[in-house]
């Protein structure tokens, strides 16, 4: 993690337009290395297809910038989880589909992500 505990990713929020029918809608950009958009687009995706599955917004790479857009409690949570993917692949965690299931796990019990992992590898 870098000094600021964004696990090496800088962001911008954005608030998009929203009525009084609909949630506010928040666009959140992270930028992150090449090395962790590489990891995140894996095999056909299958990182980022987990993390749109899962998280409830929609989640755009371009390049090494990861965009998350939805619902503001959607972005928060989905923007703690990829934080948290990033530490781990940081940290020299491999990193898959099954990880953001147990990154969400482990979010959800307020547990040390990364302390979990240790004790499995």
């Amino acid at each position: 993690m870098d000094e600021a505990g964004t696990a090496g990713a800088t962001k911008a929020q954005v608030g998009l337009g929203a009525s009084a029918y609909t949630d506010c809608q928040m666009q959140d950009v992270l930028t992150i290395s090449n090395e962790v958009a590489a990891e995140l687009a894996g095999v056909s995706d299958s990182v980022l297809e987990a993390l749109r599955e899962r998280l409830g917004c929609t989640i755009r790479l371009r390049g090494n910038r990861l965009t998350l857009e939805g619902g503001e409690e959607e972005v928060a949570k989905a923007r703690t989880v990829v934080d948290e993917i990033v530490g781990l692949f940081e940290d020299g965690q491999e990193v898959g589909p099954s990880t953001v299931d147990a990154v969400r796990v482990a979010l959800d019990q307020a547990a040390d992500v990364r302390e979990g992992f240790e004790d499995v590898v």
